[in-house]
């Protein structure tokens, strides 16, 4: 199993992280941790906030699920609480990843999707944009996939390559095409808020800037990555995001495809601000007061 033998790797990374927390707690002395899915940002004296949308980890096999659930519980369940980026509400989405059955003991918040988007005023300009990123090969076969396709799209098309690191681009000619290795988020804020639609995979973080930003997206997940291929499924199903799978994938028929999919607009979908703050405001108020 792929997930099992990256155990080894992750209880090292965890402990590294432990350790360095605790240099940084004694030099510092904060009053709050706020931890992004690092399980080793964890304090025995300091409160501590793990965020994560994965309570109930999709490894693809039921019974692993379950052992990979406790061994997950028991480090969330070091921190002084929980917060969820979705909606608590059964049109969430994450789905089952963040909704289970059973939550964990210490106490679950759900704060809404978080974003470093916004949605703007923008005309929409560009026909299509292309956002490309995760891990390779499968970055680079489905560049190719899409490269091989490209010259059936009519319009504007914006190419982010998900590369920040290259100093060349694809040696393409394509009138209205342009490639980007990389760009700042400000930039990339601006692009998609110019775009009519939207090819990306289908990664949380993605899916919340998208759902921010209220544009139409086709997901196609990262092949292998279960994660990826429930949650472009179970949004497919509710109607937010067109989704296909990557394997006989056509650029084509997908747009086509989208022009008859009954995009619902997840306008509904925000950040509970006053929660979070209500919160942090308690905790550094508990921890500032006099014993």
């Amino acid at each position: 199993m792929a997930m099992l033998k990256q155990v080894p790797r992750l209880l090292s990374v965890i402990r590294y992280e432990n350790n360095w927390l605790k240099e940084m707690v004694q030099n510092l002395q904060p009053d709050l941790i706020i931890s992004d899915n690092r399980y080793g940002f964890y304090h025995k004296t300091t409160a501590c906030i793990f965020i994560t949308h994965q309570l109930n980890i999709q490894s693809g096999n039921s019974w692993l699920n379950k052992i990979i659930r406790k061994i997950n519980y028991g480090y969330i369940n070091r921190f002084t609480r929980c917060w969820i980026p979705d909606t608590e509400s059964s049109d969430n989405l994450a789905g089952k990843l963040a909704h289970p059955n059973l939550l964990p003991e210490n106490p679950v918040d759900y704060i809404g999707p978080l974003s470093r988007f916004s949605k703007k005023n923008m005309p929409e300009k560009i026909t299509l944009t292309i956002l490309l990123s995760g891990p390779e090969p499968q970055r680079t076969i489905f560049e190719n996939i899409l490269l091989s396709q490209i010259t059936q799209v009519k319009g504007t098309i914006a190419f982010v390559r998900g590369l920040p690191d290259a100093e060349t681009i694809p040696a393409f000619q394509q009138q209205g095409l342009v490639f980007y290795n990389h760009l700042p988020a400000g930039q990339l804020e601006d692009l998609l808020n110019e775009s009519q639609l939207i090819v990306c995979r289908a990664g949380y973080s993605t899916i919340m800037d998208l759902v921010a930003l209220e544009k139409k997206a086709i997901l196609v997940p990262t092949p292998g990555q279960t994660e990826q291929e429930y949650l472009a499924t179970s949004l497919f199903k509710k109607g937010i995001f067109y989704s296909v799978q990557q394997e006989n994938f056509s650029l084509i028929q997908a747009m086509e495809a989208t022009r008859s999919f009954e995009f619902r607009k997840p306008g509904s979908y925000r950040i509970n601000h006053s929660l979070i703050l209500q919160q942090v405001k308690e905790i550094i108020g508990k921890n500032q007061a006099p014993n």
